[in-house]
């Protein structure tokens, strides 16, 4: 977890391949997308959770 102070921020939301200027080809760097999956977990209960208390089926797999 990061936590940051922002006063002002911006985000750059698009689709498809990067659009660069015609030069930018010739030069050796690497351009290109790195597509980010969020996916959920199997769920953990608490250590604390009473005994015989089953995960909701809703929730996913039972634990």
């Amino acid at each position: 977890m990061l936590g940051l102070s922002l006063e002002e921020a911006s985000v750059k939301v698009r689709q498809g391949p990067p659009v660069d200027e015609d030069e930018d080809y010739a030069l050796d760097v690497w351009a290109g997308v790195l597509p980010v999956h969020q996916v959920f977990g199997d769920p953990s209960p608490d250590p604390r959770l009473r005994a015989g208390i089953r995960t909701p089926d809703h929730i996913g797999p039972r634990v």
